[in-house]
Parts: structure tokens; sequence; C-alpha cells
């Protein structure tokens, strides 16, 4: 089944969890949060993996393609007005910080910028991409170097 996060095709009150990975910023943010705690159950959970605003400046794609902080901070929602919208709903709302640690060879990380792994990168013009990966290449070269960076998360957790 597949859906907009807008228009779910659930009942009321049928889902245990309702998760966005990434994802929340994809169409109106209140309108998703809206319909996930239409079809959350009473007792059931949302959660909302995103990234974290201050961190956006200094990501490890933010440092090889300048423009990325810019385009992240314009498409993510601000943590506090998801906070506000979850707790409009009725929901309780923890929020986590929840940094990760990836580490991977530079041939991999070229490979996955050159697939364009997360959207944002689909936002660049090839030339943005070519040299942002040509100042990797000089820093990290294009083979099995290691490459070690953080992805900085925030977690939020409603329950209802």
């Amino acid at each position: 089944m597949r859906a907009a996060s807008q228009h779910l095709p659930l009942r009321d009150g049928v889902a245990d969890l309702v998760y966005f990975h990434l994802s929340i910023h994809y169409g109106p943010f209140g309108e998703a949060i809206e319909e996930a705690s239409r079809v959350a159950a009473a007792s059931g959970m949302i959660e909302i993996w995103t990234f974290a605003p201050e961190s956006m400046g200094s990501s490890a794609l933010a440092r090889w393609f300048p423009r990325i902080a810019q385009l992240d901070a314009e498409r993510f929602p601000p943590i506090d007005l998801l906070a506000e919208h979850l707790e409009d709903s009725g929901a309780i709302v923890e929020i986590d910080e929840l940094p990760e640690i990836v580490e991977r060879t530079a041939a991999s990380w070229q490979a996955a910028v050159r697939n364009r792994f997360v959207s944002t990168i689909q936002l660049l013009t090839d030339d943005e991409i070519e040299e942002g990966l040509k100042r990797f290449t000089e820093t990290y070269g294009a083979g099995d170097e290691p490459y070690r960076y953080s992805v900085d998360f925030v977690r939020l957790r409603a329950a209802r």
C-alpha cells in the first residue's frame, strides 16, 4: 500500500506506531501530523526522526556541498513546530538528540553521492556535485581510505 502521509488509507485509531524517518518534510507537515494523530491508536505512538537544525550547516554533506545547509534549513521543519503540532493533537512529546557515527570508505561515500543517496543532493546541479566531490577527493582520496562522520538526528516521540 502506498499513500501520502497527509492522506493515509487507514481507519481511525488503528496504528500502534506511526513512524516518520527523514520524511516529515515531504508535503505539509501539519497535515501529516494531524493524519498520524487520526490513525494512531489511543495507546499508540508517533515517532518523527529528522535532522538536528543546529548541525545542518556542519553536516558531512554541507562540508563538501555548501548549498546543502541552506536547502536543508528550508526543507526541514523546526523541531519546536513539530513538537507544538504533536502537543496540539493531545500527545505528550519527548525530544531526544541521537547522533549516529557512520564510517565507510571514501569510494563508497562518493558512489553514494553520485547516486544521490539523500533527497537534498537531488536538488544540486551536476556541477555542484562534481565540485564537491573534487574537494572531497583532495582530502580523503577515492579508494579504501576511511571516511567517518556524524549524522545528528532528533527524535520526537509522542505518546497518546
